[in-house]
């Protein structure tokens, strides 16, 4: 029950269960079978082996069972399919180059260094955070595109850090489980096994930050009072035989400095926290804090343009616009910044045509095309506008609304043929058919037309094509075909 709660809070919340897992295999299993064995006690010494052994088989069928119904639960959300293809972030959009860069880069050497580049940022997060921000998108974090950039030696000494703590904590239970919490519960969100939304991403230390504090803390003990057994032998001390006096002053003397140095980092990393809970207190001081860390972040740069937008402050706003644009060109949610700045101008030309190019965008779509659907329905339709009503559907013919784009390119050659402008509507009409070849009324207009232009024989011609018409609209299509056949013949007969 806790672990489900824990993971509907936060999904990294499922490394618990691996920290649990290496815990049992490293600490009660391993110890369980490597024991010396007493000749005398062989029998008693196998029966605990076994039960040791079914413990742990028990528990890490429990831990399965609990991993199985996580990701059941997870793919019930993601889709009805119940496919673990289906969990696939790029099919569901949730990977985007704007937010992990680093997955989409083509060279696999580039793609390795730099996810491993991130390590350095996330430990680096853990043990100084000095710059933080709400956001590390594109292209906050340069990828590292060779072995030759400094960068890399910031990986290796992470590397070796890791090495040499695993060597030291190896035989020490509380060192190696803080490690392991450190370690595993990283792992998932690091980006080096899975592919995730984001390429760095500060809430994604919330566990692996428990396992710091757990390391600090077992250091520092281990350092100053030893493991907590009475003076037993620590990994980085053990006891002395001889050589009291001197010796004893000197390490009195190192716990004195361990411990002011602890106290120190800790009186800064408070003085931090509460300098970064200052940032937090307002959209404008999280987002001037941001971009001030990652000021080549085309999203950071987008939040200060949207923060200026609802000031009023359009200058500003066109500045942060078209910098996010420079940093990122694929970034197609600027196009819908743009749309809205143009519209605050009263430039309704532009304003229509980046709100059109927000179609494209799968982010912005449905917020564009209800405001193109706002703008023609208040400032054309009513004026009678033969080219709003057909530029709308071409609108519609964009995003698969064909239907409702014939319907319009009718509207559209309806009122050009009443105002003579048959060019105009012969060309709606022809998109119109396009849009949806089965109406039957499209075909009814299109004879119309021809009697428009003095074409009878082919108006009559249409008509009857009408009168053999099954699509849509049919029935009405043919009693106003019959009728224009009457017409036409009386006009024939006076002709």
């Amino acid at each position: 029950v806790l672990f489900f709660l824990g993971a509907l809070c936060k999904e990294t919340c499922v490394t618990v269960l691996g920290v649990i897992g290496f815990d049992d295999l490293f600490f009660v299993l391993i110890p369980a079978l490597g024991a010396p064995r007493a000749p005398a006690k062989t029998g008693a010494r196998l029966r605990a082996a076994a039960h040791s052994v079914a413990h742990f088989v028990m528990r890490g069928l429990v831990l399965v069972a609990l991993l199985a119904a996580y990701l059941f639960l997870r793919l019930s959300l993601m889709s009805d399919s119940y496919n673990m293809s289906d969990m696939s972030l790029n099919e569901s959009q949730l990977v985007r180059r704007t937010e992990n860069p680093y997955h989409f880069l083509d060279d696999y050497e580039t793609r390795v260094l730099s996810k491993w580049h991130l390590q350095t940022r996330y430990f680096g997060l853990l043990l100084l955070p000095l710059h933080l921000s709400c956001e590390w998108s594109y292209n906050c974090i340069p990828a590292v595109e060779a072995l030759a950039d400094a960068r890399n030696g910031y990986t290796a000494l992470l590397l070796m850090s890791l090495v040499v703590l695993f060597a030291v904590y190896w035989r020490h239970r509380p060192g190696l489980n803080a490690l392991l919490w450190l370690v595993l519960t990283h792992i998932p969100g690091s980006g080096l096994v899975l592919t995730i939304g984001t390429l760095l991403a500060e809430r994604l230390l919330y566990l692996p930050s428990v396992g710091f504090s757990l390391l600090l803390g077992v250091t520092v003990a281990a350092l100053c009072v030893g493991d907590g057994n009475g003076g037993a032998e620590t990994p980085l001390r053990t006891r002395r035989s001889v050589g009291r006096g001197r010796h004893a002053r000197g390490h009195a003397g190192a716990q004195a400095v361990v411990l002011l140095l602890l106290m120190l980092y800790l009186t800064w990393l408070a003085h931090r926290t509460w300098e970064r809970t200052e940032d937090w207190r307002s959209d404008e001081t999280l987002f001037k804090a941001g971009v001030q860390v990652c000021p080549t972040s085309a999203k950071m740069q987008r939040q200060m343009a949207v923060l200026y937008q609802n000031r009023g402050e359009h200058d500003q706003a066109l500045k942060h616009i078209r910098e996010s644009k420079r940093i990122d060109p694929d970034y197609c949610e600027v196009d819908l910044d743009l749309a809205y700045h143009y519209f605050h101008l009263n430039d309704v030309g532009r304003c229509t045509k980046y709100f059109r190019k927000s179609l494209q965008c799968p982010f912005t779509a449905d917020k564009a095309f209800v405001n193109l659907q706002e703008i023609f329905s208040k400032l054309y339709f009513p004026t009678q506008n033969v080219s709003a009503y057909e530029e709308f559907g071409d609108i519609l013919t964009e995003i698969g609304l064909n239907s409702e784009a014939a319907i319009h390119y009718r509207e559209a050659a309806v009122l050009a043929m009443k105002g003579d402008q048959l060019a105009t509507s012969t060309r709606a009409l022809r998109k119109a058919q396009r849009a949806a070849p089965t109406r039957c009324d499209l075909l009814w207009w299109r004879g119309q037309l021809f009697e428009k232009k003095r074409k009878y024989q082919a108006a009559a011609e249409t008509y009857h094509e009408v009168l053999e018409c099954s699509g849509e609209e049919s029935e009405n299509a043919q009693n106003v075909a019959r009728q224009s056949l009457v017409l036409l013949q009386n006009v024939l007969y006076e002709a």
